[in-house]
């Protein structure tokens, strides 16, 4: 990132494993490799490392099939690569845009349906991180938790008019307790 200062001198493969990160096979699909770059960011974040340092930690945690997949890309581009462009590579290989297609749809899809609130809301911030951008704001994603909600807890909670998720996520466990 811009204004990262580099890392410091302690900033190494081994601190990064030391607050975390694990390496990546490729296994897992593509939930896996979402995971494994977001926790591997906020590693780097935590360890205050530019791009250059970032890609080179991230790289070396590569491994197998996906330290070959990272090779073939070096040889193509030849020019360092920032934090964001190797992010980009990396999910146009192992998180598709078809992939994030797909959950975006389910996510304007996601109703509760037969979910318990709870159930409801873990599968709604799952679904959220493929699309911040439609709960870009907590207004936006209290809305949109709304729209979801079975009618019967929505009528009860749409009235009060929550812009704070958490508050909102609160009262319908509330309500959902109430009207069972």
């Amino acid at each position: 990132m811009q204004g990262m200062r580099p890392c410091t001198p302690s900033a190494t493969v081994e601190r990064a494993r030391k607050l975390g990160a694990e390496g990546f096979d490729g296994s897992g699909g593509p939930e896996a490799a979402l995971e494994w770059l977001e926790s591997t960011e906020r590693v780097l974040e935590q360890m205050e490392c530019g791009d250059p340092q970032r890609v080179s930690i991230a790289s070396f945690l590569l491994r197998a099939s996906t330290r070959d997949w990272w090779d073939s890309v070096r040889r193509r581009v030849t020019t360092p690569l920032s934090w964001e462009q190797f992010k980009e590579y990396f999910n146009e290989r192992f998180y598709p845009r078809a992939y994030r297609d797909a959950k975006i749809e389910e996510f304007y899809r996601l109703v509760q349906g037969n979910m318990m609130v709870e159930e409801y809301e873990k599968k709604f911030t799952e679904l959220s991180r493929v699309a911040p951008f439609i709960v870009d704001d907590e207004p936006n994603k209290c809305h949109k938790f709304l729209q979801g909600l079975n009618f019967r807890i929505q009528t009860y909670v749409v009235a009060t008019e929550y812009r704070e998720y958490e508050r909102l996520v609160e009262a319908t466990l509330r309500v959902e307790r109430i009207v069972q």
